[in-house]
């Protein structure tokens, strides 16, 4: 008789979650690929810029100098009010960089910005090796943290009495799981909130409070505060957190008004059944939790107004004279500036406008593909009363007991003892070494028998599923839709998709679990975002970044002009430059100060926008390069061509059409020479038509 993988062998399950432990480690420091810009631009520029005085370009969200279109209501244009607050990127971005620059500081007695920022610089390391670093270490700072993230989620799968280790592997192996939790987006650090939250809550609702002795007002005090703080702060990473945390809060109220009624808590009563007592826990809790949320967001709006007014007022210079919310003229309250961006569609737009659906018919397939599927099915075939039980026609959990094989029973391999395939997990499917056969060599197995489900674990996986659909429906509401702003719906889908792996009550070990067929889907869908994402979408943006390093030791006297079109925003930050010595730019070029400039094009989409940009940067070029420049019938050696600043466009092979080698020459570039390409590069504005059009490659331009 074949037992369902994590009845017979938990030990094997370990195994099988630290090899995707060690697999998330080795994406997070091989895999160049690039998600989105808010990756580097809402997180480690600014560290990069505040800790290692690098020159950055500062985003309209932290009140950046560059003003992009985007103006908030009741504002005047070139007004970048700050809409994401410090906090974000401090947690982030800070910790790894002020580790690079201690430890600069103790093997070469100069901390690494000071380094940076010395003329010349001081040498310690070469520059590609500072550069990877300084790439490396935030996600790597990222993954640490999702370590304590899969411990929560083990406790919350304890508290909700869900299969403990299955259901880590299966959230370990998610795409979502293995990628963003190794890149400094703010929804990874919204979904780390989260199961925080969650555990939190678990944790002070555990049976040791249950006792009349610790079932205090005091214990629903402190229950309310820590989570109305932890919530506040979270709120200003993302604010959309708020949905996604508001069910998870009410079971904590729920949980914390029955702490001490019973000692099983085997039940909970409605909220009209409660009691005197019970409310008055309710409302302490309550208002505790609400104390907690004021105090947490009035600590981040201090933190936010000494940062972009007092202490780093050169981060947004138009913050110093602007007004947060009328009447409040010295407050920066980041939350509430998002909001009020975000409310108006003329400042969407510029972004995307979405339908309202996007979200629960792409992105969330996009996001879970098989797993979203299973919990629908679930919720459409159970109407729900699956989350109440483990097995089927009873309120019960799955229990391992001793069982000793009968002439009745027997053994058949892969089969229960009524001919029935026994149960599977997709997850075991990445392992070989968990298998699928009998265990024929043991004498004593286990089968599972069935015990009744506490309230408190039903309680909790109602909220995890009103998580996913109080969350799901806030952000459909928005007119601009990314898959990655449900990332924190992976908790709740997760968990409860894992329901699906529960043996059943009609017979010893009779569940079908998923069929092999959807786990291996499941795989395979995993793995193929994994790659996409992870090495293929936008993956020679990084890398042209840190080559350049070794170009530059060609040319060390000249200024170096880098074009960037048909891809994402480069991080200047991996340049290295000192922010003292840029200045800012006039007419497409850079006044002074600096070796690398980069001229980012990425929001040019067509050839016709490409020409409209390259034409005002020729112009300014000639303005300010004209000596070093030559007519075309003069002879090279009449020209200072040693002088004259280096032009490399960077773009991808397949965006190098004919036309646009047209629109160079008749903006007098002589010669385009092709000096290096990255290898896998996937641009959605101008899909390859071949393998070798994915490409990210060098075009240096030679100038008239």
């Amino acid at each position: 008789m074949t037992l369902p993988p994590w009845h017979r062998a938990p030990g094997q399950l370990n195994w099988v979650y630290r090899f995707l432990l060690l697999t998330r480690l080795l994406v997070a420091v091989f895999f160049s690929g690039y998600v989105h810009p808010d990756e580097f631009f809402q997180s480690s520029e600014i560290g990069a810029r505040d800790v290692l005085k690098l020159h950055v370009f500062t985003p309209w969200e932290f009140g950046g100098n560059t003003h992009s279109g985007i103006v908030l209501p009741g504002e005047q244009l070139g007004e970048n009010i700050p809409c994401r607050s410090i906090t974000f990127p401090v947690v982030s971005s800070y910790v790894p960089y002020l580790w690079i620059d201690m430890l600069h500081k103790f093997w070469f007695g100069i901390s690494a910005g000071d380094a940076l920022q010395s003329t010349p610089p001081v040498e310690s390391v070469s520059k590609h090796t500072f550069a990877t670093l300084l790439l490396l270490l935030p996600r790597i700072w990222t993954w640490m943290l999702s370590i304590a993230s899969d411990t929560a989620v083990r406790n919350i799968c304890a508290a909700a009495e869900l299969p403990e280790m299955p259901t880590l592997v299966l959230w370990s192996m998610q795409w979502t799981v293995l990628l963003f939790h190794t890149r400094t987006f703010s929804n990874t650090f919204e979904l780390f909130w989260l199961t925080g939250l969650t555990y939190f809550a678990c944790k002070m609702t555990s049976p040791s409070l249950y006792t009349p002795a610790r079932a205090t007002h005091g214990t629903s005090f402190v229950s309310g505060l820590g989570f109305g703080l932890a919530a506040a702060i979270a709120s200003f990473t993302r604010p959309t957190i708020l949905a996604f945390a508001f069910p998870v809060g009410l079971f904590l109220l729920h949980a914390v008004a029955m702490q001490g009624e019973k000692a099983k808590q085997d039940e909970f009563p409605p909220w009209y059944q409660m009691g005197r007592r019970q409310y008055t826990r309710v409302l302490v809790c309550g208002l505790a939790t609400v104390l907690g949320l004021l105090v947490g967001a009035a600590s981040c709006v201090t933190i936010d107004t000494l940062y972009f007014k007092h202490l780093f007022p050169a981060a947004a210079p138009n913050s110093a004279t602007s007004t947060s919310v009328v009447g409040w003229p010295q407050m920066i309250i980041a939350p509430l500036n998002w909001l009020r961006f975000n409310w108006e569609t003329e400042n969407v737009r510029q972004f995307g406008i979405h339908p309202h659906w996007l979200h629960l018919l792409v992105n969330m397939q996009i996001l879970f593909g098989p797993l979203f599927v299973v919990l629908v099915i679930n919720l459409c075939r159970h109407r729900g009363a699956f989350l109440f039980r483990n097995a089927v026609g009873s309120h019960a959990r799955v229990r391992p007991q001793p069982f000793r094989p009968t002439p009745d029973t027997g053994h058949q391999t892969g089969r229960d003892a009524r001919g029935k395939r026994g149960a599977s997990f997709p997850g075991l499917v990445l392992a070989s070494a968990v298998g699928g056969g009998a265990l024929a060599e043991e004498n004593v197995s286990t089968v599972p028998t069935v015990t009744p489900i506490s309230a408190r674990a039903a309680s909790l996986r109602v909220a995890l599923l009103g998580s996913v659909g109080v969350g799901l429906a806030v952000l459909s509401v928005s007119n601009h839709q990314e898959a990655r702003f449900l990332l924190p719906a992976t908790l709740g889908v997760v968990l409860l998709s894992g329901l699906a792996f529960t043996p059943r009550e009609d017979g010893p070990v009779s569940n079908h679990g998923l069929p092999r067929a959807l786990g291996a889907t499941l795989v395979v869908f995993n793995v193929a975002l994994l790659l996409f994402y992870g090495t293929v979408h936008q993956a020679g943006v990084v890398p042209s970044l840190l080559a350049h390093h070794q170009d530059a030791d060609s040319f060390p006297s000249q200024q170096h002009h880098l074009i960037y079109f048909a891809g994402y925003m480069p991080p200047q930050s991996l340049l290295l430059q000192p922010r003292a010595s840029i200045q800012q730019p006039t007419d497409n070029l850079t006044t002074s100060g600096g070796s690398v400039h980069i001229h980012d094009f990425s929001s040019a989409e067509s050839v016709d926008a490409f020409r409209t940009r390259f034409s005002a940067f020729k112009r300014a070029y000639d303005a300010k390069y004209s000596q070093w420049s030559r007519h075309p019938n003069a002879p090279a050696e009449q020209t200072e061509l040693s002088k004259r600043p280096l032009v490399t466009l960077v773009a991808s092979r397949s965006a190098m059409t004919t036309e646009l080698r047209s629109v160079l020459r008749m903006h007098g570039v002589e010669r385009i020479q092709d000096s290096r390409c990255h290898w896998p590069h996937f641009s959605g504005e101008f899909p390859p038509r071949s393998m070798e059009d994915m490409s990210l490659c060098h075009y240096r331009l030679v100038l008239l």
